[in-house]
């Protein structure tokens, strides 16, 4: 039975506990719970009888008085003859850790801490917090001298600090926070502590601790990372008026954010490692000097931006007075959390990034970025303008169509000329346009691409978009910007240019690729005969043509060629070391369920589909080119895939259980994010020859063959496939006809479709 200080510890926690519920600051119940501690401590160390001569002495956050509910008890004893003091010491312990709580401890002489100390930083900065609970108050305090007299602290903190905001998620920034280790936490605040300087940060110290302490007693356990799944309930912390236009937890987020800032701010200033940069300097003077925008205002603001080029922090060195004054829209986004996993950072330091990576593009490595810059830098500002209230919009929906007005607004005032107003606001609401066609449409599809020049109009704006949208995507991360991604967003925009600067007809410069492709493949096909390879051409689809590069076609007609029209599944796979992705060519005869089941076969073996494209020879050899992500595949894994894919058209495989049961395993590690329920559209004007159907949904393992089978079952075939998957979001489109070849224009058929689509993706 615990003794009756711990007891009347435990019972003093569960009071706190009760305090903190009802609203008590986080601050008063850090130190009220350290004070606690310090009483049972204090009651049960004594009672073991130890030794003259020795300190117990409290270190780290127990030092500094911020002990939150589950934090380790952090104490050293210090003794000349530290031998004599370990019984006491031991006896302690086991009645603590028996009480189940945590003890951080050592045993030392002064001399042997004080070396611990000189060999590891965080042994030294522990000890500047360091108090006495009990023992010599004159070894305390000569030990206490020298612990903090080594010379070239502030040195050895500044690089710890970097390595440690390095590895943990920034608390100003993050979508699930560090709030002790990460930039702008309370390890930032303790840093400040011991180099003077955190007397006015006191309203962000509550905040942090109040929402750790709601963590710790919500998990029962040391919780300092904000996770997705816990930040409902943490929001309980807060009070958000009724009716407010955020959700608590994305409230509670910005708050945070707007804290871990200006604590992360105090300690680069404090350190020396961060300074406003000239051009933000000269553009603050301006506007202090009349705060209005004037030309010479304008000239410092585009400089600024000009030079957010491998320094995007820098903009946050303005001023908030200042900036909210000359762009009140930014307000919106200033410390606005983005709810989806491959954004990881709130919307304001993403636009930033996104403007100081436009802002490089003219000295890019990449040589048609460079070129497409050079040749843009007359309308640079323009540029530079669009990516920074590209995201103007977010927090609620159809956030490109309402930043248009928000971004035509801000450029407005800053008296820009109105054509060149029209063109960043067309920019912003058309920021998605050339990414999302890229992954959800046929780029080789003539339609497509005459409707997005007709919106384009000249080959100016294309340029301006396409920088616009890779900058986004880098900026964004190689989550939401995959190098396969990256190919069809190039593809598209060299296709678009050269369509709008030739001004020739599409389907002219499609017929001569096609011949183009023709020719060549006569020549890669050389080893057979005239006759194989012409009858094999002639029987193959022109869209397959004009599909892929003449070497992918070429290796696939090869295998066309030497498969036997068998009841096997055949599958190669090749690496596409550009791209980061592999090549999977699956040749089987065409049957009823093929692409579902070779889809389901991917799925079990842990091979993310990014894209998939299906033809059908004349002759009934069907010809499915699937692209999967590049997850440490290889070639062997698709032998795998070739036999399942056969069983499961036996029949001697059922790929809904193995699947079930693959995301069961799966779901038991899986981060609990906001999961928007799924969504379906059907398109069939975005096509000439097909219906194009649309399925917005929570990823999750076997999703293609989910909407592939109940397609098959519908009695659909699936022309291509292309799959966006943007970390936890996914958009699956796909391309279809019935099976007399035709658009489904039924209104009865299409809501039957979509109904059961929904139902289907609503299961899981």
């Amino acid at each position: 039975m615990p003794s009756r200080q711990i007891q009347q510890l435990l019972a003093g926690r569960e009071r706190l506990r009760e305090q903190h519920a009802a609203g008590a600051s986080g601050v008063s119940v850090v130190r009220a719970l350290s004070d606690l501690t310090d009483e049972t401590v204090e009651e049960i160390w004594l009672r073991q009888g130890p030794p003259a001569g020795y300190a117990l002495v409290a270190v780290g956050g127990y030092g500094r008085r911020e002990l939150s509910p589950f934090s380790d008890i952090d104490l050293i004893v210090l003794h000349p003859k530290p031998q004599k003091v370990a019984p006491a010491w031991k006896a302690f312990s086991y009645e603590m850790w028996d009480s189940g709580l945590e003890l951080g401890h050592g045993v030392y002489s002064p001399k042997e801490s004080l070396r611990l100390a000189a060999e590891r930083f965080d042994v030294e900065a522990s000890y500047y917090d360091a108090r006495l609970i009990a023992g010599d108050e004159a070894l305390f305090a000569e030990w206490k001298e020298k612990a903090r007299g080594r010379k070239g602290f502030l040195d050895r903190l500044r690089e710890a600090t970097e390595v440690r905001r390095a590895q943990c998620a920034d608390v100003g920034a993050d979508l699930e926070p560090n709030l002790k280790e990460g930039r702008g936490g309370l390890r930032d605040l303790s840093s400040l502590g011991w180099i003077g300087g955190d007397d006015a940060l006191k309203e962000q110290a509550d905040l942090l601790h109040r929402v750790r302490n709601q963590l710790h007693w919500m998990t029962g356990r040391r919780t300092d990372r904000l996770a997705m799944q816990l930040q409902r309930e943490a929001a309980d912390v807060i009070e958000v008026p009724q009716g407010h236009w955020l959700s608590p937890e994305d409230e509670l987020l910005r708050r945070l954010y707007a804290a871990g800032r200006k604590i992360g701010r105090a300690l680069d200033r404090s350190l020396g490692t961060i300074s406003r940069s000239p051009t933000v300097e000269a553009f603050v003077e301006a506007f202090k000097r009349a705060p209005a925008w004037t030309p010479s205002t304008r000239t410092a603001f585009f400089d600024l931006l000009l030079s957010l080029a491998g320094q995007a922090e820098a903009f946050f060195t303005i001023p908030e007075e200042v900036l909210l004054t000359a762009i009140p829209e930014w307000e919106r986004i200033h410390c606005l959390p983005q709810r989806n996993v491959y954004h990881r950072y709130a919307v304001d330091i993403h636009s930033v990034e996104v403007t100081a990576m436009a802002a490089g593009f003219a000295h890019s490595e990449d040589e048609l970025l460079r070129s497409v810059a050079v040749d843009s830098e007359s309308d640079r500002n323009l540029l530079l303008l669009a990516a920074l209230f590209h995201d103007i919009g977010k927090g609620g929906p159809e956030h490109a169509a309402r930043g248009e007005g928000l971004a035509r607004s801000a450029v407005s005032r800053m008296g820009i000329e109105p054509r060149d107003v029209e063109e960043v606001a067309w920019l912003v609401r058309n920021h998605l346009l050339l990414s999302e066609t890229a992954t959800r449409r046929d780029i080789g599809d003539e339609s497509v691409l005459v409707d997005l020049a007709d919106q384009l109009q000249n080959v100016n704006r294309l340029r301006l978009l396409f920088l616009l949208s890779v900058a986004d995507g880098v900026a964004t991360g190689p989550a939401a910007w995959s190098k396969w991604k990256s190919t069809l967003v190039v593809r598209l925009f060299t296709s678009l240019y050269h369509l709008i600067e030739q001004g020739e007809l599409v389907g002219a410069s499609v017929s001569q690729r096609a011949h183009e492709h023709l020719d060549a493949l006569r020549i890669g096909l050389s080893n057979f005969s005239n006759e194989v390879v012409e009858s094999h051409l002639s029987a193959m689809p022109r869209a397959w043509l004009i599909s892929q590069p003449v070497d992918a076609l070429v290796r696939q007609s090869e295998l066309m060629l030497t498969t036997e029209p068998d009841e096997r599944v055949h599958v190669s796979a090749f690496p596409e070391s550009q791209h980061g992705t592999w090549e999977v060519v699956v040749i089987a005869k065409d049957r009823p369920g093929l692409v579902s089941k070779v889809s389901g076969a991917l799925a079990l073996h842990g091979l993310n589909v990014v894209g998939a494209q299906i033809f059908t020879r004349e002759d009934g050899l069907a010809l499915e080119v699937f692209r999967v992500e590049e997850v440490g595949a290889e070639a062997h894994r698709f032998e795998h895939v070739a036999e399942d894919a056969a069983k499961a058209l036996k029949g001697q495989l059922s790929l809904d259980v193995r699947i079930a049961e693959k995301r069961r395993d799966y779901a038991r590690k899986a981060s609990k994010g906001k999961q928007a329920p799924p969504k379906v559209v059907i398109d069939n004007r975005a096509s000439d020859f097909y219906t194009v159907i649309e399925a917005h949904a929570t990823d999750r393992i076997g999703l293609l063959y989910e909407l592939t089978k109940t397609l098959s079952d519908l009695s659909l075939d699936i022309h291509l496939a292309k799959v966006e998957t943007q970390a936890h979001d996914v958009v699956d489109v796909l391309y279809v006809r019935d099976l007399d070849g035709q658009k489904v224009v039924d209104p009865a058929h299409l809501r039957e479709i979509e109904r059961t689509l929904v139902h289907r993706l609503s299961q899981s």
